[in-house]
């Protein structure tokens, strides 16, 4: 089944079976039993390495990394420009994807092949690093008070609630 892997990152250029043809059906099955195969640690290192090499997606959780990240490529490559995301639909959610991971970077968090793959774009780390991480810990405390960050009538400042730089 590798060899149907490899002919898929080849024909569409990722290795998200989920995203083709439902004709695919034993091919969907034997990602799945290989995500399960690695988690459980019964896959051997040649067929990861082998895999890894193809694009293969792991978990769930990156699929929707990578997503975010090519909605970022698509965005960079029509508008060339950070600011204004909100105004366009197609990249809803987008700016609030991006902060977060200058969140995740900052707090020590974020993949170093992550990290690469936004470098590479070049995404802007620096984003006032210290006004960021002020409302990073403003949006703790607020937390740690009220249990959600729900940005309250009540509670911070909205500039406080939106981490957009």
């Amino acid at each position: 089944m590798a060899w149907k892997a490899e002919g898929i990152q080849e024909r569409f250029g990722h290795c998200d079976v989920p995203k083709l043809p439902e004709k695919n059906r034993q091919l969907m099955a034997w990602v799945s039993a290989q995500r399960n195969l690695r988690k459980r640690r019964k896959l051997d290192e040649a067929r990861i390495q082998k895999l890894d090499a193809l694009g293969f997606i792991w978990s769930l959780r990156d699929l929707r990394w990578y997503q975010m990240l090519e909605n970022y490529r698509e965005f960079k490559r029509e508008h060339n420009d950070e600011q204004g995301m909100s105004r366009f639909k197609q990249h809803q959610g987008l700016g609030t994807w991006l902060n977060n991971q200058r969140i995740a970077r900052a707090e020590g968090e974020l993949e170093p092949t992550k990290i690469e793959a936004l470098d590479e774009l070049g995404f802007r780390w620096s984003c006032k690093a210290a006004e960021l991480r002020a409302k990073v810990e403003a949006i703790k405390d607020y937390h740690r008070k009220h249990g959600d960050v729900l940005c309250h009538s009540s509670g911070p400042t909205i500039t406080t609630c939106h981490l957009n730089c």
